[in-house]
């Protein structure tokens, strides 16, 4: 399995993961603090993240506008990705799903 770099947003951080890895793993491996309050199970929709570039595959929800969960996507190739939350004025209610994101010191 070869190596592939991810470089997460807005913080500027690069890392290097196996190909296959799940976001969130390689989040963590970054050293981000990342809110996955159902255990990584895809059932909260709060570990949302925007993928700018590169190629994913998802095992829960699709890639809907470049979103996808963290901890159901996995990392095929160099990616980009963003750790802003989803913008408020562009989403319904119920589509609002604010996580926590900081760089651990």
């Amino acid at each position: 399995m070869k190596n592939v770099k991810v470089l997460f947003e807005p913080d500027n951080i690069e890392i290097e993961v196996p190909e296959g890895t799940k976001i969130s793993t390689a989040i963590k491996k970054a050293c981000i603090n990342f809110d996955l309050p159902c255990a990584g199970k895809g059932i909260c929709g709060k570990c949302r993240v925007e993928i700018l570039s590169g190629s994913v595959s998802t095992m829960g929800d699709t890639v809907n506008k470049g979103w996808v969960l963290a901890c159901q996507t996995k990392i095929n190739s160099y990616s980009h990705i963003s750790l802003k939350p989803l913008k408020k004025h562009s989403q319904t209610q119920s589509e609002i799903s604010p996580y926590l994101w900081n760089k651990k010191m």
